[in-house]
Formats: structure tokens, C-alpha cells, sequence
């Protein structure tokens, strides 16, 4: 078989040559839009969904909220397992559907079991879906540190402005906020105040969440204009806060400030991001579109950061992917250009051929192109795992190379001995029979290099990570299939 196809390449040299001028444009397609990434995803598809309920105990939120959703979720076709995780105030679920399954389907039938459930939830619990980003979606991360503003203002800037911003870059999933201050209005009442004028936590809340709000009229006419009417009631300082009527003693109205303190402060948090151990900054985290090219894309929001500029606010990249990305590809440009070198110097000195040197200078970056394009027409990203393969396999490609070349001089040597000068013809001949000669030992090795790779694909048993998009940890309670 093997011989046979030589003998037929042999044949049809013009042929030959024209499929491999198309190959090499496509191979030069490939190489320029194939997705570029450091790590492999070898994470299978999975979708997260957070709960979210403001004060409740990790009891609380396994019973009402995580279990009943794991269990709705079981029902869901092409699922591998369930996983729900339940802390103070937060849960996290890990639905992880079967190898090939495509994520945007998993998603739309986890929200078409989301819907069903909802109604039998409690009425405050949030429950949302993750982002559609894979287990290493974490590209990029950035810090704003200012010598003026507080740790509130740059969270404000943050979640307002940068990661609007970056949220509107194509292939971002998502722009988690980690560290800084969330300001708000805390109410402190006092009890005593409460007493006195019959009054209950419950009625203060429920004046708070009835007088913030703006409403809206009739339209009025008015000399050929229509004029709409609107009531503007959001509150926006603590004074309108402190100016809320609660109730009415003997026709006196009695207001939030004559029974408690309005205080503006930031809100409770369980963490902080430090930077380099030199204090605490405000930092964002940058999660890139499931199946996206990573490094197409970090180029986009490294471009958007550099158009944010915010006075006496200064950003600071923290992580970067794309140097990873860059360092790995630089790696295999100089395993290509160290071997081309090697391989000019060894047959220029043993065979004193300096055209054979050329066959292999040809042989080696066409190939790597033609990896590239299986690599784009099956889907599958360049990584470090993929190019430390193309480089090993460079090494093995030049060897079987080497012996062709080197088996094919042998054989017209052998005829000079014989007979002297040798006829082109003569010479044609003696190359075709040394490379049918070395042809199936040659495919043999190189397939046995490539079997003692097939192992890598049984590999399975991968988990889920345990991180959220704001990077904390859920590792209290497990609920699986």
C-alpha cells in the first residue's frame, strides 16, 4: 500500500505539485485564524447557576434552594452529574452534560427548568445563570488604583464604567468585580422610637420600599404640546431618606430621622483583593465567550482599556493570557527555525548535498501548516499541549526525512560504483526504489509515535471548578446523580 502510493505520487508529479500549492494556501488560511490559547480546555460542558439570598444560612439555602433545583435539574436529557454547593447567602449548582454536548443548548434547557421551578422559590431568592464562559475562561485581570479616590469611588468606576465598557468588547462573556466598597444607606432605628409610636422593622422597611420609586401620569395638552406627567421619587441622599413620613402622631408626622439615623456607608463584604502586598485595590476579571479566540480577544479588551482613561486613575495589568500565548508560539517558531538549521548543517557536511537540505527546509513548515488546518477544520484550538505536540513531532518528521534522503543517495552512490555516470532517468529510477525501500518502515515508526499519544484521549474523570466568577469558594454541600 505504502509503496503503491509512492509509485503513484511519482506518477503524477504535476498533480502532486498542484494539490500541494492548495494545500499551502489553506495551511497559510489556518495558521492565520486559528484560535490561539495557552491552556487546552479539557473541562466537559457545564453550566452554573448562582443563588443568591441575603442573609441566609447555608441550611437554609441547601433546603429551599439548592436541593430543589438539583433535583428539577436531574431531569435534564445528556446530563453526566449535578453538583450543588451551599454557603452563607450564596449556592452554587454545576450542571455538567456529556462530552460533545453543545453549551448553548444546555443552557436553554436549564432555563426552560429554571422557569419551572421559579414559582416554588422563595419570593427574595435570586437565582441566575453563570456565565457562558468554560472552566478556563479567566483570560485577564486588571487592577485601579488611585492615590485620590476611595476604595468606593473606584468600585463605582468599575462597575459603571470599565466593565460596561469591556462587556460590549466581541467575545466577552463577562467582567467579574472583586475588592472596594459597594456604598450604600444603612438605616439604624431606634427601639425606643419604635415603641413609643407603635411602630415595627417591617413598617420602616415597607415605607423604604414604597416611597422609591418614580411613577409616572396622564399627559396634558398644552398650546399643541403634549406634556407628561411624572412623580420623581428615588431617593438619592440621606436627607430624602430622613424626610420618609413612617406615621403621624396627633396630626404630627413622624419621619425615618426622628426615629432612627440615615448614614451612608459601604455595604458588608467577606473578601478583598490586595495587589502585590502593597494595600487594596479594586480589580476586574475578564471571562472570555465559550469557543472564543482567546488571544483575538485579550488583544480587543487590552485595546478598550488603553481608550479608558479616567484621571488620577491608573490600571494595572495583573494577569495577561496573551503572554503565555505568545511565549508558546515563539517557542515552536524557534523549535522550527533550530531544526532547519540542524538539519541544513547535517546533510550539508555528510552528504555534501546542499539541494537535499532544501527538500526538508520545505517539507517542515508545510507540514506544520498542514497540522494547523486539521487543526481548524476539526475545531481545535492551538495550545500549549498542542504545539509542545508539533514540536515533538518535528523532531520525528525531520528523522524519517533524513533517512529517505540519506537512503536515496545511497542507492545512486551504489550505481555510480557500478556503472559510472548514471542517466537522469537511471537516477529517477534509483530515488523511487530507496524511498519504496524505506516508505513502510518510515509510516510504521511514525505511526507508532502517534499511538503511543492515543492513550491522552481515554484520559476523563475532569472536574468542575469550584470557582465563581467573583472568585470565592463554595465547597460546603454536594448533591450528584
Amino acid at each position: 500500500m505504502i509503496e503503491r502510493i509512492i509509485e503513484l505520487s511519482v506518477r503524477n508529479r504535476f498533480l502532486v505539485l498542484i494539490l500541494t500549492l492548495f494545500l499551502a494556501l489553506g495551511s497559510y488560511w489556518a495558521v492565520r485564524n486559528t484560535p490561539l490559547d495557552a491552556l487546552p480546555d479539557l473541562s466537559p460542558p457545564q453550566v452554573i447557576v448562582q443563588i443568591n439570598w441575603r442573609g441566609q444560612s447555608p441550611e437554609i439555602i441547601e433546603e429551599q434552594g439548592t436541593y430543589p433545583l438539583v433535583s428539577q435539574f436531574l431531569s435534564i436529557a445528556g446530563i453526566e452529574t449535578v453538583r450543588g454547593f451551599s454557603t452563607y447567602q450564596n449556592g452554587l449548582i454545576y450542571i455538567i452534560f456529556k462530552e460533545g454536548t453543545d453549551l448553548y443548548w444546555a443552557r436553554s434547557r436549564v432555563l426552560e427548568q429554571l422557569a419551572t421551578v421559579q414559582n416554588t422559590l422563595p419570593s427574595d431568592m435570586e437565582v441566575t445563570l453563570g456565565p457562558d464562559a468554560s472552566g478556563v475562561g479567566w483570560v485577564y485581570e486588571y487592577a485601579l488604583v488611585s492615590k485620590t479616590k476611595n476604595l468606593a469611588e473606584l468600585r463605582t468606576l468599575q462597575e459603571y464604567y470599565f466593565k460596561y465598557a469591556l462587556l460590549g468588547v466581541e467575545g466577552v462573556s463577562e467582567v467579574a468585580t472583586v475588592g472596594g466598597f459597594v456604598p450604600t444607606f444603612q438605616v439604624t432605628v431606634s427601639n425606643d422610637a419604635l415603641i413609643r409610636h407603635n411602630l415595627s422593622i417591617g413598617d420602616v422597611a415597607r415605607v423604604l420600599k414604597q416611597n422609591n420609586n418614580d411613577t409616572g401620569g396622564r399627559i396634558v395638552i398644552e398650546n399643541g404640546y403634549e406634556w407628561m406627567v411624572q412623580a420623581k421619587g428615588y431617593l438619592k441622599k440621606s436627607a430624602d431618606i430622613a424626610a420618609l413620613v413612617v406615621t403621624e402622631d396627633h396630626g404630627v408626622p413622624v419621619t425615618l430621622g426622628d426615629i432612627g439615623r440615615i448614614e451612608r456607608m459601604p455595604q458588608a463584604r467577606r473578601g478583598m483583593a490586595d495587589l502585590n502586598g502593597e494595600g487594596e485595590v479594586v480589580g476586574g476579571i475578564v471571562l472570555v465567550r465559550y469557543g472564543e479566540d482567546v488571544y483575538s480577544v485579550i488583544k480587543r479588551v487590552k485595546t478598550k482599556l488603553a481608550e479608558l482613561k479616567v484621571d488620577e486613575v491608573d490600571m494595572v495589568t495583573a494577569y495577561d493570557r496573551s503572554a503565555l500565548i505568545e511565549h508558546a508560539v515563539g517557542t515552536l517558531e524557534e523549535t522550527l527555525w533550530h531544526e532547519s538549521l540542524i538539519v541544513l548543517a547535517v546533510i550539508a557536511l555528510f552528504l555534501l548535498h546542499l539541494r537535499s537540505a532544501l527538500i526538508v527546509l520545505v517539507t517542515l513548515p508545510l507540514t506544520i501548516g498542514l497540522t494547523f488546518l486539521l487543526m481548524k477544520l476539526f475545531g481545535i484550538s492551538s495550545n500549549i499541549m498542542s504545539l509542545g505536540g508539533i514540536a515533538i513531532a518535528i523532531g520525528a518528521m525531520v528523522d524519517a526525512t533524513i533517512v529517505m534522503i540519506e537512503n536515496a543517495h545511497k542507492a545512486i552512490h551504489r550505481l555510480e560504483k557500478e556503472g559510472g555516470t548514471i542517466t537522469p532517468e537511471e537516477r529517477f529510477k534509483a530515488v523511487v526504489s530507496a524511498s519504496k525501500q524505506v516508505g513502510r518502515p518510515i509510516f510504521f515508526a511514525l505511526a507508532l509515535v502517534v499511538v503511543s499519544f492515543l492513550p491522552i484521549f481515554a484520559l476523563s474523570g475532569q472536574e468542575g471548578l469550584l470557582f465563581g466568577p467573583s472568585s470565592d469558594r463554595w465547597p460546603i454541600r454536594r448533591a450528584s446523580r
